[in-house]
């Protein structure tokens, strides 16, 4: 699944929707840039990343 975030449109495809961060003891997302960049994948809480900004604005967009 590609995602668009909201602020600056750039896309990211989820590489695994329940990746666990052990330090944090809590489940994770694991995304990575579909634009060129020095890091290989970002990590967020599923809150965070299926999150809304301000109300009906969601952080990530899921692209059709």
């Amino acid at each position: 699944m590609v995602y668009q975030h909201h602020r600056n449109g750039l896309c990211y495809e989820i590489v695994d929707r329940n990746g666990f961060d052990a330090t944090l003891d809590r489940e994770i997302v694991v995304y990575r840039p579909l634009y060129p960049s020095k890091y290989r994948s970002f990590t967020r809480t599923p809150e965070d990343f299926f999150g809304e900004v301000s109300p009906g604005v969601p952080r990530f967009a899921e692209v059709p």
